[in-house]
């Protein structure tokens, strides 16, 4: 019986040493400058706020893009580049960009950022290059 108990209990911590804890929703924040994730919390990336737009030529049929050029649409993490959307526009006719051969954008073309990014405490964000904002939920971890 003595070895059933200290089965059960062994059992018990070796258990309770691998729990993550669990999630608690704490705010909704806008990181646009430098700011840290605190000790006991992580964030979500959910989305960003674009502060530029593509080049779009308004006197060009249908609104087709202006050819030529890159935007990139840039976040900070730990002081790294992390690119969330680079957008190509080539010359129309040619089939080798963003845009689609006949240089119209097409539905998908303009996709935004579509898979969160999960940041542990201590770690550092920032928008940089085209973004206004990171729109950031933070969670508290609970034992």
């Amino acid at each position: 019986m003595k070895r059933l108990y200290i089965f059960i209990i062994t059992i018990f911590l070796y258990t309770g040493a691998f729990t993550q804890g669990n999630l608690q929703f704490n705010q909704v924040k806008l990181v646009s400058t430098i700011e840290t994730v605190p000790a006991g919390k992580v964030w979500k990336v959910e989305n960003y706020l674009p502060s530029s737009q593509l080049a779009i030529d308004l006197n060009r049929p249908s609104n087709q893009p202006t050819a030529g050029g890159t935007k990139n649409f840039i976040m900070l993490v730990n002081s790294s580049q992390v690119f969330l959307q680079t957008t190509i526009t080539r010359e129309v006719g040619r089939d080798d960009g963003y845009w689609n051969f006949t240089g119209y954008a097409t539905a998908s073309d303009y996709k935004i950022f579509d898979a969160p990014i999960w940041l542990p405490a201590s770690t550092t964000l920032a928008a940089s290059t085209n973004v206004l904002s990171l729109s950031v939920i933070e969670f508290n971890i609970l034992p």
